[in-house]
């Protein structure tokens, strides 16, 4: 590992950087290695979550190499895929614990690189090192200057003398832009531009809009079966589209409403099957650790039966996303919204955007304030999913509306509810996943062996919510609690 007091530059060019050995005066730098060319990757994940770490992960040579704040880490490239789980225990690795859990990494760009190390010397005593790490290829040539090196007098030294050559600081992270111009850089909540006086009907639109555009990113990434999450946000930005649709009432006509949420439902439901058996298989760790070793083979059978079917159903889901149909049926939804496009106004289409907001989510938090105030240990677990619903909708009003909103006092207002939701997330994943265990135990697919295990693990997941359940109160009076109620009354209703 690199010092912690570590310095990036970027700038000069390859060629400069090379003059920097022998440099002559007080200050030196020694050239430690010829530096061969040789090919590489840079590697991040479809959502950018390395690069917005402000990391640089690049494999050279048979080794993955991790360039960050304070940090140059090596370890070997060697691994059995692209996921971190794939990777061989290393300083990369435990670096990027949990950064990624469900995303596969993917090429960012490639081309040649050298590098070269020099010895830092002043006064004829080693100080430091400096790494030069030149990229060549499509997109030109690009130096990146690790210096690594205690504070103090020369790496003071070190760096007027690299700046006076033209080099400027520099983070990893800044690198992808560079070795990958003009590559998108993709999120699942993309700011919309609201503005409190902009009619309703425009605001819905351009979430719809923005929605829509994230949805067709990630159709690529499903039909290719990257990983999970391609398919996960696919469906993420269609259930926002379906919340702005139920939730905006009186925006758009009740006729174009009504046909507009039949059609996102048909595009929703031929994904539902493929998204339960993604979640089934990557709770599969988690479920053997809940059952006695002796009803593995069970969960084997289990698995394997939900592995063929996922294959099945991805393949099903593949076909419709490349066929003519769905291209045409999306595209035409596209245009539906589309800047300049005229759909059926409602009662409320013209009301200024921040109003129709306070509104909406106000009358929203109070249904989730009387609901949580009515959560008792006895309260039945069909109000407690109630609950979970009305939290989800309130959320989703909150994220849809946050330009029109002080981004710090919406985050502050966020996170208990939050809290309250992955509560009650758990004791519905739980009730779900019992559900299904139950049909499947029950289907001429199963075994005995089978349906031994799966009643096992029913047990294990009904004491999982309980455990959920339990809680459920406590997260509802935090959410509620009169200094949450103070902020959200000024936000929404003051």
């Amino acid at each position: 590992m690199a010092d912690a007091a570590q310095f990036f530059l970027t700038n000069p060019t390859a060629d400069e950087a090379l003059k920097l050995a022998g440099s002559p005066g007080e200050l030196q730098f020694r050239r430690q290695n010829k530096g061969k060319p040789a090919r590489f990757t840079a590697w991040d994940c479809f959502d950018g979550s390395i690069r917005a770490s402000g990391r640089l992960l690049v494999e050279r040579g048979g080794k993955l190499h991790l360039l960050g704040p304070g940090c140059s880490l090596t370890q070997s490239a060697k691994r059995g895929g692209n996921f971190l789980h794939d990777l061989r225990p290393g300083p990369v690795k435990e670096a990027l614990k949990g950064l990624f859990p469900l995303r596969c990494l993917l090429p960012a760009a490639s081309g040649r690189l050298v590098r070269q190390r020099y010895r830092i010397i002043c006064k004829q005593a080693s100080g430091g090192t400096l790494v030069s790490w030149q990229f060549s290829g499509v997109f030109g040539r690009i130096s990146l200057l690790d210096l690594q090196a205690e504070p103090g007098a020369l790496r003071e030294a070190a760096v007027r003398f690299l700046t006076g050559l033209g080099a400027e600081p520099a983070d990893p992270e800044d690198i992808y832009a560079l070795l990958a111009p003009g590559r998108p850089v993709y999120t699942l909540k993309p700011p919309v531009p609201l503005l409190p006086e902009m009619p309703a009907m425009e605001a819905a639109a351009a979430i719809i809009r923005s929605c829509l555009r994230v949805a067709r990113q990630n159709e690529p990434g499903i039909i290719s079966d990257l990983d999970t999450e391609f398919l996960h946000d696919y469906r993420i930005s269609l259930r926002r589209v379906r919340s702005v649709l139920s939730l905006f009432k009186g925006v758009f006509a009740a006729v174009e409403t009504l046909r507009l949420k039949r059609a996102f439902s048909g595009l929703m439901a031929v994904t539902g099957r493929l998204r339960d058996l993604d979640v089934c298989l990557l709770e599969r760790q988690r479920f053997y650790a809940q059952v006695p070793d002796t009803l593995h083979p069970g969960l084997d059978s289990l698995f394997a039966v939900s592995e063929g079917e996922r294959k099945q159903q991805h393949q099903r889901l593949a076909l419709h996303l490349a066929g003519a149909r769905y291209k045409w049926q999306i595209a035409a939804l596209q245009a539906e919204f589309a800047e300049g496009a005229v759909l059926g106004a409602g009662a409320k289409a013209e009301q200024p955007a921040l109003d129709f907001a306070k509104a909406l989510i106000w009358k929203r938090y109070s249904k989730v304030c009387r609901l949580a105030a009515a959560i008792t240990p006895e309260t039945p677990d069909d109000q407690v999913h109630a609950l979970r619903s009305s939290c989800k909708k309130l959320r989703y009003l909150m994220e849809l509306f946050a330009p029109l909103f002080d981004n710090a006092e919406l985050k502050t207002v966020l996170k208990p509810l939050k809290k309250l939701q992955n509560t009650l997330g758990r004791f519905n994943d739980c009730s779900v996943q019992q559900a299904a265990l139950l049909d499947f135990a029950a289907s001429p697919a199963a075994t005995r062996s089978i349906a031994l295990s799966a009643g096992a693990l029913i047990g294990a997941l009904h004491q999982n919510q309980l455990a959920a359940r339990a809680v459920v109160e406590a997260k509802a009076e935090a959410f509620n609690s009169p200094e949450t109620q103070a902020r959200i009354r000024t936000l929404f209703h003051g």
